[in-house]
């Protein structure tokens, strides 16, 4: 860790912000949240009690991701955080349950993190270098230099698969080709890279077992070392022993064309002893390989080796003139094919740009800038200015809005059918828990301006604190009517769980109910208010809507102005006399 990064980091603990804390730690980058429970382990806790006379919280067990402990191999017990409420490991319903191989790998190298010195902490570019070491002994490395993440990622699946199935583990992205897992933790720039990434790959590359599985499962054989110089002086050196080609491509980890480009370099004679072919074998290959497919693709059609196809393609100097030829035309017609797609594609979509046309016909443009990019460029659109460009990701911003209100819209309407058949009991049905339900995670405050229906209809549907109390009233008088012949107004609010009244209204209805003068019908009302068409109106608009009078008898129409900042319950309790 860096002297800056330090500093941010005590900066942020010490703060009052505690977004800022998680993305300092790289928690909002890694996409590992803060947990919400206490876990311990019985085991430890009864050794507590038996030395200290009390169990407590060990830091250990509530890391990100540990649910083994790493001295007794145990499952973890785990417990919710109950706010404003302090605690202690509770050893009643606590059993004893032997955790997983990993599990227990995973606890114990957390615990060795934490426990290591502050003093005592390697650079980070020591620690890439030994990661990429470690990597090209496994066989994870390109002669390149690129690292072979969707191989890496795969195997590291099977190895941790027990763990990564776990809740805890559900948001670190580890699949797929958007991933920047291997990126995060081989990269030295990156400051805020979460240690269970770390810890993930440090595992899989140090256990003993994965070190068979990867030999098992990759085809790649490791390579001494990665410096082009000594693999090309080993190659030499095994090529002037007499050793054949194919076995020197084992021996040194250097593909089979160098191998045989340094042989013809050096002028070096190279054993050649090809497979035995039948003239008819022969006659086939030659045939696949002057319509221009590949030697290994020839090879596996006909039943032979790529190295015997490369030497009887070398014993016939027209064919690989003619292969060489044909690759060119086919090139240019290619090329040519491409470049009036292109051409097409530019003058139907005169309002697209660089950055959209090449995502949405990635076959033609890419392939196009790989191998023809001046031309590509000069028939492309002019490139946005600064100022244009946030036009345009603001437009962009605008559309994506819309669909996302559309479909929060379409959410709240088969919310609203469901909760006004059964609601639920000892909940309000406040603003945060109705985005909750829906999975909009955006703030009230940038809901409000940027989805303005859903934000009206929202809440419109809202219950207040007064409305949640009448509701359960209404509940009470259903299930038993009895109850308000028999109690008090403020003794039916207690049984109610509605004492005490947030308004005298609330008082006033309990008074109503028992008289049998009061009729609840807001979810009613809400369901014929909520599904019907929306207008795209401004938030602060004022509007009218019809309402009725709440008595059964002489029902009166009336029109009165509802303001969309506030929640209809808040002009429902009128009553015309």
């Amino acid at each position: 860790m860096s002297e800056k990064h330090a500093r941010s980091l005590q900066n942020a603990i010490s703060g009052d912000k505690p977004k800022a804390l998680e993305s300092e730690t790289g928690s909002v980058n890694s996409r590992l949240g803060m947990p919400n429970y206490h876990s311990f382990c019985p085991l430890c806790a009864e050794q507590d009690i038996e030395n200290h006379g009390v169990a407590y919280w060990h830091q250990l067990h509530t890391l990100p991701g540990v649910s083994a402990c790493h001295i007794h191999k145990c499952k973890l017990v785990r417990s919710k955080i109950r706010p404003k409420i302090l605690a202690i490991p509770d050893l009643n319903q606590a059993e004893v349950h032997k955790a997983s191989d990993n599990e227990i790998l995973f606890s114990q190298l957390s615990a060795k993190l934490c426990q290591r010195p502050t003093y005592n902490y390697e650079p980070a570019t020591e620690i890439i270098e030994r990661y990429k070491q470690q990597l090209d002994c496994a066989g994870y490395i390109s002669e390149a230099g690129l690292v072979r993440r969707e191989k890496l990622l795969s195997d590291i699946r099977s190895f941790w698969s027990h763990l990564l199935n776990r809740p805890d583990f559900l948001n670190l992205r580890t699949s797929g080709k958007e991933h920047n897992f291997v990126r995060d933790v081989l990269t030295a720039e990156i400051k805020r890279t979460h240690p269970v990434k770390h810890i993930l790959l440090n595992g899989f590359l140090n256990h003993t077992d994965q070190k068979k599985t990867a030999s098992k499962s990759s085809d790649i054989t490791p390579r001494i070392s990665r410096a082009s110089g000594d693999n090309h002086d080993l190659v030499i050196s095994l090529l002037k022993d007499g050793m054949a080609l194919s076995k020197t491509t084992k021996e040194s980890g250097v593909s089979y064309y160098t191998v045989r480009k340094l042989a013809k370099v050096h002028d070096i004679k190279h054993k050649t002893k090809p497979k035995k072919m039948t003239p008819e074998q022969e006659h086939q290959a030659l045939e696949l390989l002057k319509t221009g497919l590949s030697m290994k693709k020839a090879g596996e059609q006909v039943g032979l080796p790529e190295s015997t196809v490369d030497n009887l393609l070398l014993s016939h100097p027209e064919i690989r003139a003619a292969r060489h030829k044909l690759k060119k035309t086919l090139h240019s017609e290619r090329l040519n094919q491409l470049r009036g797609k292109a051409l097409s594609i530019i003058q139907d979509n005169p309002d697209m740009t660089r950055k959209t046309l090449t995502d949405s016909y990635p076959d033609i443009f890419i392939w196009l800038k790989n191998h023809d990019k001046k031309w590509l460029y000069s028939h492309l659109p002019k490139p946005l200015t600064a100022s244009q460009a946030q036009s345009h990701r603001y437009k962009h911003q605008q559309n994506l809005w819309k669909n996302k209100q559309r479909n929060a819209v379409k959410g709240l309407r088969s919310l609203v059918r469901k909760m006004t058949t059964s609601p639920p009991q000892n909940q309000r049905l406040s603003i945060s828990y109705i985005l909750k339900t829906l999975k909009v995670r955006n703030p009230q405050s940038h809901i409000r301006k940027t989805m303005p229906a859903f934000w009206r209809q929202l809440t419109r549907f809202a219950e207040t604190h007064e409305d949640f109390q009448l509701r359960k009233l209404h509940t009470l008088y259903t299930e038993s009517p009895a109850l308000f012949t028999i109690y008090s107004a403020r003794r039916l609010l207690k049984i109610a769980a509605a004492f005490p009244p947030v308004s005298d209204m609330v008082l006033e209805q309990a008074q109503e109910l028992q008289k049998s003068d009061f009729y609840y019908q807001r979810p009613a009302d809400l369901q014929s208010l909520l599904l019907r068409n929306a207008h795209n109106h401004s938030v602060q608009m004022r509007y009218y809507e019809p309402c009725w009078s709440r008595s059964k008898a002489n029902p009166i129409k009336f029109t009165i102005p509802v303001s969309a900042s506030r929640t209809l319950s808040e002009r429902s309790v009128v009553k015309i006399i």
